[in-house]
């Protein structure tokens, strides 16, 4: 399934923090989701710890766990916990989630670490300008599973506009034209 969205240039960090490829996505802030069970403890679930040094990595987590995870305010003897398992010390500000069985592999796929998180999709960003469009802003579009392009319209309905029909075609057959072009340079560079 494909699906394509216009991102306004003003949007493009949030909409590639939220998609797992930003520098504020969750996936290269996670320090841990490990079951509660191997930390010792008797309830069902996971922990998930963050580290939260960004004010854009609370909000995004905010976000996308806030139906999904409950933020554990006090949270040291966990954190603790958590450092020990991974036999290292973890310094400075963490966020910690406790996730419900039936919800950590939700978690996963949003954080970016599930088989079906949307950062495991081919996802392709680009400049109006490099395709010769006349909007002013970006192109991403995302060619993957069912569940993972729903969840994209899902994370993105409120900050990037979703193409359809004519307009959606137009702009596929671009991205295909250049990635074609770019294949028959490179072929050319090795013969």
């Amino acid at each position: 399934m494909q699906v394509v969205f216009f991102v306004k240039n003003e949007n493009l960090n949030k909409v590639k923090d939220l998609i797992g490829i930003g520098s504020n996505s969750l996936s290269k802030k996670l320090k841990s989701l490990l079951s509660k069970k191997t930390l010792g403890f008797d309830e069902e679930g996971a922990y998930l710890a963050m580290d939260a040094f960004s004010g854009a990595t609370v909000k995004i987590a905010e976000e996308l766990l806030s139906d999904y995870a409950d933020l554990i305010e006090k949270n040291e003897e966990i954190i603790n916990k958590i450092a020990e398992h991974n036999q290292e010390k973890m310094k400075g500000k963490y966020l910690l989630y406790s996730v419900k069985e039936e919800n950590v592999e939700t978690v996963r796929n949003l954080v970016g670490v599930g088989e079906k998180s949307l950062e495991r999709q081919s996802i392709t960003i680009r400049d109006n300008k490099s395709l010769g469009l006349e909007k002013e802003g970006n192109y991403l579009l995302i060619d993957g599973s069912e569940e993972a392009c729903k969840a994209a319209q899902e994370m993105l309905r409120n900050i990037a506009q979703e193409l359809k029909g004519k307009e959606k075609d137009k702009v596929v057959a671009k991205m295909k034209e250049m990635e074609d072009s770019a294949l028959e340079g490179f072929g050319g560079i090795f013969g």
